[in-house]
């Protein structure tokens, strides 16, 4: 590889990695073609993409910044799986894929600054989608509300015998 081609692949890798929110490093062995494309075509849909590289030149792509501590987790034929948007869904895929293909072996990655292990990506692949998470959360906000509103909306007529129950229980 010429001094030219390598710079231009560093600037590549370099704006590849400053855009994502996680980056994923595989080990890959063996992959063809067809499975490289349908690995990049499902992170693509999942708003992330997959990159092979040399284990030489991304300490020099990625320099001493903030992913760096990448470069421990390189060994053997390294390959990143970069995420943009939903970090969630682009695990989901890079762990579903070495699943069903046995061929890549997640080494961990980097998210917020921080170096993940490859259980923390495992992990990450298990969480429900995106929009689960914040349907749940909406849902767990207006419980309460919902049970006041129901409550004082109930006819008097229940309230009435609610209270005659409890005056007859003793309670009060």
């Amino acid at each position: 590889m010429l001094r030219a081609q390598k710079v231009a692949w560093s600037g590549v890798i370099k704006e590849a990695v400053a855009d994502s929110a996680l980056v994923i490093v595989v080990r890959w062995n063996r992959l063809t073609v067809s499975e490289v494309n349908g690995l990049r075509h499902n992170l693509r849909a999942a708003n992330g993409s997959f990159r092979v590289v040399k284990n030489n030149l991304l300490p020099f792509a990625l320099g001493d910044g903030e992913w760096s501590e990448l470069h421990s987790l390189l060994e053997g034929s390294s390959a990143l799986a970069c995420a943009y948007g939903d970090i969630v869904a682009a695990s989901k895929v890079v762990v579903d894929f070495a699943k069903e293909t046995e061929k890549i072996d997640i080494r961990g990655g980097m998210m917020d600054g921080r170096l993940l292990a490859a259980n923390d990506i495992h992990q990450l692949a298990s969480l429900p989608p995106l929009d689960v998470l914040r349907a749940r959360l909406i849902g767990a906000l207006t419980a309460p509300q919902s049970q006041l509103v129901s409550l004082l909306t109930a006819p008097s007529s229940s309230v009435a015998r609610v209270v005659s129950a409890f005056a007859t229980k003793g309670g009060g």
